[in-house]
């Protein structure tokens, strides 16, 4: 291959910035309403593109004069880029969220995570589904992908030094070009499998990003060196390629993997082709398009704080669209201005960059922690609601269970062992009336959040009971991988507790299994004539799940053990904890039907099961769903005392459903 002239090794290019504005806009669409633009979150891999493309054409050619002289120079110049504004983001952000958020403790972590890099790891950590509606209401979510980045900074500088590319050597580009390929095929698919049986991992991982990254990397590699390949692409007509990458944006999100493939090497080829004398070159080097990518990151960091303090307030209307866009623009242009360019622009030398840097994030980390000790409890702007609300309906009774040894979660260092089994037992004496039946509890957040009336009905019934909730694990991920398998967290867990059951159980126990079961996907299903879900036999997860669960069932029949099914609860549109307040009085969701329009597929799910001639008479169902949707029709105002978010109860909402479980373990004979 021959180097050409062509791109200089390190070169502002405009159109860059211009590619950075129509990422940015197409993720605030997004951001705004997902209907919008179903695929508008494509826009933050756009970014992962351009950051591997440009961080490389940084170091080309750059000199230094030994290792630590390169990493010094890198990593003060990405401190100076990142720093001031993201510690003045998180700084401010954290004291509103805490005005209106009376529980603002994750919000408040993510962002002391976020100063250094790690919060993706710690949303990770809480098993997060980035396109719940639930991360909304985090005003730090979207920082997951400047941990990516952050961690890449941290190995990409040692993969270009020791490749010799930074240090000019014969081989040094061939050697860095051929290392992010491999690392890339890798990431990439790691990616693609991950996704199907981890999607936080996928997304939120940086090993599992690094192929975008690394695209980017290889991309201007290549545009060093003259082929027929490149010469082709810079052939087609960018407008083109931008209609494509529009196309992709209205991609629906359960074609998510092939459509992050897609926009990543869309943007590889349209970065190539921008060329001067074409169209779509006017078109993004526009004076005004430019300037929204150059303030692009501080843009990025402040219309999420906008939206995410706009849901806990007033909500996001047609009318007050037009204020909530003026108010990011007004703030990222204040930050670009004042706080991003001066500092980045500083005459400081490398270690004074570092040391302010570390030092203003470990000082903002430090207010934060204050804060989230109890402060924010005199920031809250509804004190009065603010103590109905925690003490009087969230903790109405007290857990029995012992939740800090029985709850894990598939991102938990915990070593499960059959002790831990053991300290999960409610009611170990069964009083003066001795039982010879025992009831074995378990499953994801949907076994935690009953816990209440679990531990209530052993205490009072001289019930014996076991609880033991694997945070994370809905029905899907158990049933992801056969139950002979050791494959993935979630099932070696059920695994585990299925054993323990067999070994600790006799004739007459009962098992209950409450995971959730909406996380189905529902393209795995064809709607059938009366509005319902009908799933295809034999081609579906789901459908491998039925056919687990009847054979476990069988397998505990033939042993004298029983066996049984929760249903999923209703999910609500309004959230209580925002609806409940004085300033929410204006939000849209606090005023919508309180019926989520996706409960028409969980109830199918219900039937599906309950129906199915691979579960029908093999193993009860307990239908929690009936009796919570039947209070809610009767007043509608009830989710503010027995919904603790849109789709789990509070305390109070799990003791409501005590006569339905007791009614439930008569039917089953552990109860007289």
């Amino acid at each position: 291959m021959k180097e050409t002239s062509a791109y200089p090794k390190s070169c502002y290019r405009p159109d860059i910035d211009g590619l950075r504005a129509l990422a940015l806009v197409a993720v605030i669409i997004n951001h705004f309403n997902k209907d919008l633009l179903p695929g508008g979150y494509l826009g933050v891999d756009i970014f992962f593109v351009i950051s591997g493309f440009v961080i490389t054409s940084s170091l080309a050619g750059r000199p230094s004069k030994n290792f630590g002289d390169f990493l010094l120079g890198f990593y003060s110049r990405r401190i100076k880029r990142l720093a001031p504004a993201l510690v003045l983001f998180v700084v401010s952000n954290s004291v509103l969220i805490c005005m209106f958020n009376p529980s603002p403790s994750v919000s408040l972590e993510t962002g002391i995570k976020s100063l250094f890099g790690l919060s993706n790891l710690y949303l990770l950590q809480h098993s997060t589904d980035y396109f719940a509606a639930s991360t909304e209401l985090n005003v730090f979510t979207h920082t997951w992908s400047l941990g990516v980045e952050e961690q890449f900074y941290f190995l990409f500088p040692f993969l270009v030094w020791f490749t010799g590319f930074s240090r000019l050597t014969t081989k040094g580009v061939r050697n860095l070009f051929w290392v992010t390929a491999a690392l890339s095929i890798a990431s990439l698919i790691a990616f693609a499998h991950l996704y199907q049986t981890n999607q936080p991992a996928a997304y939120f991982l940086m090993p599992t990003r690094f192929w975008e990254l690394g695209t980017g990397c290889l991309l201007f590699l290549g545009l060093k060196y003259a082929n027929r390949f490149l010469h082709g692409l810079q052939s087609i007509p960018p407008l083109v390629v931008t209609a494509a990458v529009i196309v992709v944006f209205f991609i629906p999100l359960k074609f998510a993997v092939q459509a992050t493939i897609a926009i990543v090497v869309l943007t590889a080829v349209l970065i190539t082709c921008l060329r001067a004398g074409t169209a779509g070159y006017e078109l993004f080097t526009h004076q005004r398009v430019v300037y929204i990518g150059l303030i692009s990151y501080s843009l990025y960091l402040w219309h999420w704080g906008v939206l995410s303090l706009s849901r806990w307030t007033i909500g996001i209307h047609w009318w007050s669209v037009p204020f909530q866009i003026a108010l990011m623009l007004l703030l990222a242009v204040a930050s670009y201005r004042y706080v991003e360019t001066p500092l980045r622009r500083a005459d400081k030398s490398r270690w004074q960059s570092i040391g302010y840097g570390m030092g203003a994030s470990a000082l903002a980390a430090a207010v934060l922690t204050g804060i989230s000790g109890g402060l924010y409890e005199n920031l809250f702007s509804d004190k009065q609601n603010f103590l109905s609300r925690d003490y009087n309906v969230i903790f109405s009774e007290r857990v029995l269970w012992n939740q800090a040894d029985c709850l894990t979660s598939r991102e938990s260092t915990k070593k499960i062992e059959r002790e831990i089994f053991d300290k999960c037992n409610i009611t170990k004496e069964v009083g003066s009336e001795k039982l010879k039946n025992q009831l074995f509890w378990y499953g994801d957040s949907y076994a935690e959040q009953l816990s209440p009336v679990v531990s209530l009905i052993s205490k009072e019934r001289f019930l014996p009971a076991n609880l033991f909730v694997a945070s994370g694990c809905p029905s899907s991920q158990v049933a992801s991988y056969s139950l002979e398998t050791e494959k993935g967290y979630c099932a070696k867990v059920f695994k585990q507790y299925i054993s323990y059951f067999l070994e600790n159980s006799k004739a007459g126990d009962l098992l209950v299994l409450s995971n959730a079961f909406h996380y189905w996907n529902p393209g795995e299903s064809l709607i059938d004539p009366s509005g319902g879900y009908k799933f295809q036999d034999g081609t579906t997860s789901f459908n491998h799940y039925l056919r687990e669960i009847s054979e476990l069932s069988d397998k505990l029949r033939s042993k004298g053990r029983k066996l049984s099914l929760v249903s999923d609860i209703p999910v609500i549109s309004r959230n209580p904890n925002v609806c409940v307040y004085w300033f929410a009085k204006l939000n849209n969701n606090c005023n919508s039907e309180f019926i989520s329009s996706n409960n028409a597929y969980r109830r199918s799910i219900s039937k599906t099961i309950t129906n199915h001639s691979r579960f029908k008479d093999r193993a009860a169902f307990l239908d929690i769903y009936t009796p919570i949707y039947s209070l809610l029709a009767s007043d509608p105002n009830k989710y503010i005392e027995y919904y603790r978010d849109e789709e789990h109860l509070t305390r109070k909402g799990a003791i409501y459903l005590k006569k339905d479980i007791l009614a439930f373990l008569r039917e089953n004979q552990l109860l007289k």
